[in-house]
């Protein structure tokens, strides 16, 4: 078999050269008859190149394609999988991802283990998605988003301090595994399942060490001391955060409030109408996520 326009495409695809790539591999579909595994081949090289060209639907049908001519394709089973979860097609994209995995695991990265877990997550399937993330920590124990993946079920479930042995386990391997956000999100979770002030504060604050330009931390740090009854600190807290992002509306609503009961009348009154510009239905005190 003359496999000229195969190596013509292989070669366009490596450049990403996407049109000269997908003319070659469409002419040597239409002129070799090619065994099932490498037409399936052919059409997996199709797809990333249609995808590289912005046709996320045209990839998606010729990796339907190459799955049709080789069901064992299980690249192709995970590309289709990625495919679908970007067109937020997220039951067949967990259908292809578990298709590929449990017929040839070592197809999967430690990035499809991931995706695959975050999709778990979302439909609650707590401890199959723990499965993946456990997985692709095998795979590759500095894989971000499945640390963080873990810390998100654990503060779904409850489980805060799992939630807290999951992030020291990631700044174990690298500092910056565990960003601004997630110390965030641990904080509050503190606040509102425990009323923890102490360790929501330590959560907030090492958010704050970690990304000082991180506004949803210095407002809820303001949430914080305004619970504690330190008006002063509240005030400061909230306008860091609101130099830092200023149509943060919950953050103008929680100053409004710390400024009124310090008599700052006029103050508190513009903070309070411009967050009601911003979100007109807020009524009270709360948190930032």
């Amino acid at each position: 078999m003359d496999d000229t326009w195969l190596r013509r495409g292989d070669r366009a695809l490596e450049a990403k050269d996407w049109e000269r790539a997908i003319a070659s591999y469409q002419t040597a579909l239409r002129q070799e008859l090619l065994p099932p595994h490498l037409a399936a081949q052919v059409h997996y090289c199709l797809a990333v190149a249609w995808e590289g060209r912005g046709h996320p639907l045209v990839a998606l049908s010729s990796l339907q394609k190459a799955i049709a001519c080789d069901p064992q394709h299980w690249h192709a089973h995970v590309y289709l999988g990625d495919c679908c979860q970007r067109q937020g097609w997220q039951e067949l994209a967990i259908q292809h991802y578990l298709t590929a995995l449990k017929g040839s695991p070592s197809s999967f990265t430690a990035e499809a283990h991931g995706r695959l877990g975050q999709l778990l997550a979302e439909r609650q399937s707590w401890d199959e998605a723990i499965a993946c993330y456990q997985r692709a920590l095998k795979v590759n124990r500095h894989e971000a988003s499945a640390h963080l993946g873990l810390v998100q079920i654990h503060i779904a479930r409850g489980h805060l301090e799992q939630a807290q042995e999951a992030c020291a386990l990631a700044q174990s391997l690298d500092p910056d595994l565990v960003g601004a956000s997630t110390w965030n999100q641990l904080g509050v979770a503190f606040a509102r399942q425990r009323s923890d002030r102490s360790q929501a504060m330590a959560h907030v604050q090492q958010a704050i060490a970690q990304d000082p330009t991180y506004a949803p931390a210095h407002c809820n740090l303001g949430v914080l001391w305004f619970q504690q009854g330190e008006l002063r600190e509240a005030i400061l807290a909230c306008k860091e955060a609101l130099d830092l992002d200023p149509r943060m509306a919950q953050c103008f609503y929680n100053l409004s409030v710390a400024l009124q009961q310090s008599g700052c009348d006029d103050e508190a009154r513009a903070c309070a109408v411009a967050a009601h510009d911003l979100v007109p239905t807020l009524n009270h005190v709360d948190f930032v996520l």
